[in-house]
């Protein structure tokens, strides 16, 4: 994949050492492109929070002021602001070098590139010459430019400061911090981890904008009906399930906030708790302090809940808990990592919940993956061939649907994700497969009790046009 480089880059067209007048040049340039309609210009105006998700006519029809042009230019070479690049052009005389002056103004600049593109996750990876950095976008690893492998562990170390973590201590270690480089609030979650080459960082980017409702989850109408049905109930354990990175938490407060009213009081535990909900009291385990799900959980028990959640079942006991707290009178939610529904239900009975208990506890399982929408600024159908729509069961005359890449969607055909379900109802059926205990024939009664495969609600999707047939092949 091509790499891509962070606004501290310059790229071919600004010089390495600029002086004041050829800074002012530049921004005057570039308001005046803007102005002409040039979309050439729009990557660059894209660093400004203000456009950051806005597509080239949004942005080129804006009313762009010179100061605002000015701010750009100065995150392009990796400063907080124009201040910031005039004090440094200043300091240092006509032509001095505005390279990133410290560790945190790359991080900054780091920053400020992976929130502008919208990325989950970021890597700083070193190696013995260079530092690799990648961000997460979509779900799916994207390559910068790589930095000296001495300025990635000072900027690796760097972050860890800000996160708070002790550098005398032997890594792993976790840790967060808030930066606003983008203009908002932006919740960092950083683990460090140290290789032969220096530590290695992960950072994931928690924005709370992203926060969504059940009506906007890409849930087909009726599997949406039956979910919301079973979030009303007063008892009975809801289940979602998925890898990492398949969107469950998402799913779970959207479920959270649906349900979140006056007169339902709900508590969850979580590690950790990424997005914070006004009217819902949220606690973050502490294992190191020797509280885990299951103590956290007895005691939530004893706040006079009616709804909690528990942010994944990890071992038996948490799932005891959670079953026991059903048929005590409450609601519960959960997450588990499995392939689809019924696996959840294989999991709970080889964990060594006894049938009878999982049969008359979990009310529905929804499995779900995220695929990358088709940018619907260059969509455009095509004919798959014969063989590849035949692998997928559909016929030889199917016309799909494949973005040619454009500025909107940085030359990679996808912007945005889109869920994927398939809703498990537990069912009468499904109850009687649970008690045999036999995982064949919980599939079986899954699939007749109409538990769509994800594959196949893959697909689905894919002929409407809101993913491709790739992305069908590498989530589902």
């Amino acid at each position: 994949m091509t790499s891509q480089r962070y606004p501290v880059t310059p790229t071919e067209s600004l010089p390495a050492r600029p002086n004041l007048e050829q800074l002012k040049k530049q921004a005057k340039d570039l308001l005046k492109a803007a102005k002409a309609g040039d979309a050439s210009v729009c990557p660059v105006l894209r660093l400004h929070v203000r456009f950051a998700d806005s597509p080239d006519d949004a942005i080129l029809g804006a009313d762009l002021s010179l100061q605002e042009v000015q701010h750009i230019v100065a995150l392009r070479y990796g400063f907080k602001d124009w201040s910031a690049l005039r004090a440094a052009i200043e300091e240092g005389g006509a032509g001095v070098q505005v390279a990133p002056s410290s560790e945190r103004e790359m991080l900054v600049a780091i920053l400020t590139a992976a929130c502008a593109e919208g990325a989950s996750d970021i890597h700083i990876e070193p190696g013995a010459q260079k530092t690799r950095v990648r961000f997460r976008v979509d779900g799916v690893l994207r390559d910068l430019d790589p930095m000296p492998s001495d300025l990635g562990n000072r900027v690796a170390r760097d972050a860890m400061q800000w996160a708070a973590l002790d550098l005398d201590k032997p890594l792993p270690q976790d840790g967060r911090f808030v930066t606003n480089a983008v203009g908002r609030d932006i919740d960092i979650r950083l683990n460090a981890m140290e290789s032969h080459y220096g530590p290695v960082i992960t950072m994931r980017c928690l924005m709370p904008a992203r926060l969504i409702q059940l009506d906007a989850a890409g849930f087909e109408p009726e599997p949406l009906q039956v979910f919301r049905a079973k979030l009303r109930l007063r008892r009975g354990l809801v289940l979602v399930t998925g890898p990492t990175g398949s969107g469950k938490t998402t799913t779970i407060y959207a479920a959270l906030s649906e349900i979140n009213t006056a007169q339902r009081k709900i508590v969850t535990v979580e590690d950790p708790i990424e997005y914070l909900i006004d009217g819902i009291d949220q606690v973050q385990i502490r294992p190191d302090q020797g509280v885990g799900f299951p103590r956290a959980l007895r005691s939530v028990l004893r706040q006079d809940p009616d709804v909690i959640m528990a942010a994944e079942i990890r071992e038996q006991e948490t799932a005891n808990i959670l079953i026991q707290s059903v048929l005590t009178g409450h609601l519960a939610l959960s997450t588990l990592h499995t392939d689809d529904a019924p696996g959840a239900l294989i999991r709970l009975l080889d964990m060594g919940i006894p049938p009878f208990l999982v049969k008359d506890t979990v009310t529905c399982v929804l499995a779900q993956r995220l695929a990358r929408c088709v940018c619907g600024k260059c969509r455009e159908k095509y004919a798959p061939d014969a063989a590849t729509l035949a692998a997928v069961g559909l016929p030889a005359d199917t016309v799909l649907y494949r973005g040619r890449g454009c500025e909107h969607c940085n030359r990679t055909g996808f912007r945005g994700r889109t869920a994927i379900y398939s809703l498990l109802d537990i069912t009468d059926p499904v109850r009687e497969a649970i008690m045999s205990g036999h995982a064949a024939h919980i599939v079986a009664a899954a699939k007749a009790a109409g538990c769509e495969s994800l594959r196949d609600a893959a697909v689905r999707k894919a002929v409407a046009g809101g993913t491709s047939l790739d992305e069908v092949v590498r989530v589902a």
